[in-house]
């Protein structure tokens, strides 16, 4: 079974569908010889091989280096910036510590390159031993395969725990059922007594390896068997190598002893570290022959890895700190710096402040690499080897920023409770708490991790320290619902010296509409906009959002895809998610759907390929949002369902989300008691104050109106009016006259008048094609029928040209209703909306010009995957050519 679904695999990666497989098992199960069944099966396709060494665990790049040692000639065929990530992350050029994706966005280009040439196969045994960067890298090439006629094979032991693979398809092994293992071991073992046999098939269990090693420990018949519901099989099996290894001569253990420590498998420093104990190559030939280890002219490997594990345990502790100690020197005289300072730690049997520093060293070149979970673990050695409580606690301080850079959130909060419970009250402490306000988060607990922000804050007076602190505080106020932490961070930053003023800007204002005042918080998001594009990429994604806020799309549009450019052209994806998050929420409500669609659907794929899966209610908000507007029931209700389950009770704004979204949906299908169930708790719950609520409220008041229950409005209209005065966006003010209208009938066509006059900008489209219908309707209850059509055409012919189908609906029945009698013509539409949200990303992509390269830099794809996407993109759009798709997306570019 296992065989035909590798054979499965590799057929599709020969036609040009890529695949990866994960297959898990203990050891001895068959793993390796599945991947020896794939090599082998492998003709005509390109196989890198590649093996996790649990002794290089820590050293970053380590296993990458190794599966693409034979191909980094390809590497300048690579864009500029991966090509550098990828040099600078093996050790072959000087490294920056880049955003740590980049190197897989890199991997998956170079596959991509090497698969011009004939299907890829990428075999990785011992994936759980993987040094995390490599694990990192490979897994995010896999994620996101695509045309690209490679395959990746993944072996790992045990639960997934060592090798976690989301996402990614799963094999698990079992053993042997009683039957074929004893046929196994008969076609191994003669004339062994029943019972001897029985007891070795009870002891292996079904597994392969054991089958074969425990014979020579179990053949005396008076030898005990092991207690089975106690020791593992791979206990078992090791125990079996062990009882080999103590039958050699002491010269050829102890220099197996030097072999399993040492982590290279080079022959020449095995044979250096061994001639100081009068170890040699014939001692080596012996366990050769022993079938322990393999040997070429320049390299040493165990047979199993577990041979390597009974070598390094059966040996006494003096000969393993002797054998760490030795390899450190003849490292160092190579100028293998790292793998000293790690020998050395490793020969250490007390504090040592000196290996301490090496330490250190090695992982200031391990992130500048990108190897930061190297360098967390690097660090946190050091911090063992520290003799003075501080200097424990500065470098686990340093191990839980480095575990966040590699996005080890629970490592990352552990090694800082450990630093905080070592440090002073101070600034070093205080860094800390943002790594614990994430563990919160990621827990659902916004209000304690703005709650633990705040305290930080409270123990620093340098304002670059605080101030970043409040900021975030403030933040997880926001999404808590917590109007207190806000309130205080606000008044604290105001009261610090040298915060920049969109930062304490941002801040009050929030903390003015969390407690009502619009009047007050308004403005002040609006005027943020003087001066920002010379602000980091994070405080303009910021501002982008604040200025949506206010009602200033545009602006905010503008802005959020600056920031996306910038995060594309850099491959900053520890960023891009969230930019791509806010873009796709101002372009829902600017109308367009087809593109917001797209960017949140991109968001949440490279959100889970990268360890960022926490945001996943935001971009659920967004697609919630435009499937409303689109008048699409069934998957409205299946994401709001996500947004309710995602928010619990611990994030109000999230569940907004979901209360407008179905809120609006009602609308459109004219079911306004039920809109009005979802919409009161919105403007009126714990999240009055949030950004849904505030864009909900003019639904609030028609749902009301409509269901025949005006007393329900209550101060919806007027906190809109408040909102929309100081916005100054024409779709608001417009808006909130339509508001006016329907709570004041006496006065409503002045109000309607007004609300149609007002200058039609590209804001909002839905707005105004609203407005036009609530209109169009009481002019026609109003017997003026000719006028109503007018308006309703209008309307009709917007809600059609940006797809809302359940508003067109509703226009349509208007239409007859006031006399229509003529066909009105369909609006044109969408003209990408027949493409699924990937291809649509690549084709708009296309249009402006760039290559399949430079758009799959830009998408974290590769450019055989781009090339893919157009080709099934043309038929659809009726075209055959990059200069018709440049035609067709100005028409469509607006949508």
């Amino acid at each position: 079974m296992e065989q035909a679904e590798l054979d499965r695999l590799i057929e599709g990666v020969r036609a040009g569908v890529s695949a990866a497989l994960v297959v898990r098992g203990e050891a001895g199960i068959g793993k390796s010889a599945l991947l020896d069944y794939a090599a082998a099966c492998a003709d005509g396709l390109r196989v890198l091989r590649g093996v996790g060494v649990e002794s290089e665990a820590e050293l970053p790049f380590s296993a990458l280096h190794l599966l693409l040692r034979g191909e980094l000639g390809r590497v300048g065929a690579l864009p500029a910036p991966q090509a550098a990530a990828l040099r600078g992350a093996l050790g072959l050029a000087s490294a920056d510590g880049r955003d740590r994706f980049l190197i897989g966005l890199a991997v998956l280009s170079l596959l991509a390159e090497l698969a011009e040439d004939a299907p890829v196969l990428c075999l990785v045994d011992d994936a759980q031993w993987l040094d995390r960067a490599s694990a990192e890298a490979l897994l995010f090439a896999a994620r996101r395969l695509g045309a690209d006629k490679i395959g990746m094979v993944f072996a790992a032991r045990g639960d997934g725990r060592g090798f976690p693979a989301a996402g990614l398809p799963e094999r698990t092994l079992t053993g042997l059922d009683r039957g074929a293992a004893a046929e196994l071991l008969a076609a191994r073992v003669t004339g062994a007594a029943p019972e001897v046999m029985n007891r070795v098939l009870d002891d292996a269990a079904g597994n392969p390896l054991a089958l074969i090693e425990l014979p020579d420990l179990q053949l005396e018949p008076s030898r005990p068997s092991f207690a089975i519901s106690t020791v593992p099989v791979e206990g078992r099996v090791r125990e079996a190598f062990g009882e080999q290894l103590r039958r050699l001569p002491a010269p050829v253990r102890a220099l197996l002893t030097i072999a399993a420590a040492e982590d290279t498998g080079d022959l020449a420093v095995l044979l250096r570290a061994g001639a100081t104990i009068g170890g040699a190559l014939p001692d080596l030939a012996f366990a050769e022959q022993a079938g322990l280890v393999r040997l070429t002219e320049r390299s040493i490997a165990f047979r199993h890895p577990l041979i390597r594990a009974a070598a390094y345990q059966t040996a006494p502790l003096a000969a393993r700190l002797a054998a760490h100690l030795e390899l450190a020197q003849i490292f160092g005289e190579l100028g293998d710096d790292d793998r000293r300072a790690w020998h050395l730690a490793a020969g250490a049997s007390g504090h040592d402040d000196e290996i301490a520093a090496e330490l250190d060293r090695a992982a200031e070149h391990a992130g500048r690499r990108g190897g930061h979970s190297a360098a967390a673990a690097a660090h946190e050695r050091a911090a063992q080897l520290t003799a003075s409580a501080d200097g424990r606690g500065r470098r686990l301080a340093a191990a839980a920023h480095s575990a966040a850079t590699a996005g080890e959130h629970d490592r990352a909060a552990m090694l800082a409770e450990r630093a905080g419970r070592l440090l002073p009250d101070g600034p070093a402490k205080a860094r800390l708490a943002p790594i614990r306000a994430a563990a919160e988060l990621r827990r659902g607990s916004p209000r304690a991790a703005g709650r633990g922000l705040l305290a930080a804050a409270a123990t620093v007076a340098d304002p670059e320290v605080a101030a970043p602190l409040l900021v975030e505080a403030a933040r997880h106020g926001w999404f808590g619902a917590d109007r207190s932490i806000v309130a205080e961070a606000a008044d604290r930053l105001a009261a610090l010296a040298r915060v920049p003023a969109r930062l304490s800007g941002w801040t009050r204002a929030t903390a003015a509409i969390m407690a009502g005042d619009l009047a007050e918080g308004v403005p002040v998001l609006r005027d943020l906009a003087d001066g920002r594009w010379s602000d980091p990429p994070q405080v303009r994604l910021l501002v982008a959002f604040a200025l949506h806020t206010a009602g200033a799309d545009a602006p905010a549009c503008e802005l959020a895809e600056n920031v996306v450019a910038e995060c594309r052209a850099l491959g900053a994806l520890d960023l891009l998610p969230q930019a791509l998050q806010v873009t796709a929420q101002i372009e829902a409500f600017l109308g367009r759907y087809g593109r917001a669609r797209a960017l949140a659907t991109e968001a949440m794929s490279l959100a889970h390929d990268s360890g960022q899966g926490h945001w996943n209610g935001l971009f659920v908000g967004v697609l919630a949002r435009v499937a409303a507007c689109e008048g699409d029931d069934e998957t409205t209700h299946a994401l709001t369902a996500e947004l309710f389950r995602a928010a619990g009770r611990s994030s109000p704004p999230i569940e907004a989300w979901a209360g407008a979204a179905l809120g609006l949906l009602d609308l459109g299908h004219r079911r306004y008691e039920s809109a009005l169930d979802h919409l009161d708790p919105v403007v009126h719950g714990p999240a009055r104050y949030s950004l849904a609520a505030t864009f909900a409220l003019p639904d609030h008041v028609e749902a009301a109106v409509r269901a025949g229950r005006p007393e329900l409005v209550g101060d919806s209209a007027a906190r809109f009016a408040t909102f929309a005065e100081h916005s100054r966006s024409a779709w608001a003010r417009s808006t909130a006259l339509r508001c006016k209208a329907l709570t004041a009938p006496d006065q409503a066509e002045r109000y309607f008048a007004e609300a149609v006059r007002v200058p039609r900008d590209a804001e909002r489209p839905l707005e105004r094609a609203r407005t036009e219908l609530l209109y169009g309707e009481w002019l026609r209850r109003s017997r003026r029928r000719a006028e109503a059509r007018r308006l309703l055409r209008s309307a009709l012919e917007t809600f059609e040209r940006i797809d809302a189908h359940g508003w067109s609906g509703r226009a349509r029945t208007e239409l007859r209703a006031s006399g229509e009698t003529a066909a009105v013509p369909d609006a044109p539409g969408d003209a990408l909306a027949v493409l699924t949200p990937q291809e649509r990303q690549v084709v708009q992509l296309a249009a402006s010009g760039l290559s399949n390269r430079d758009i799959g830099a830009q998408l974290f794809l590769s450019h055989r995957t781009v090339s893919y996407h157009l080709y099934k993109a043309f038929p659809k759009l009726g075209i055959a050519s990059r200069a018709e798709l440049a035609r067709l997306y100005l028409e469509a570019a607006p949508r």
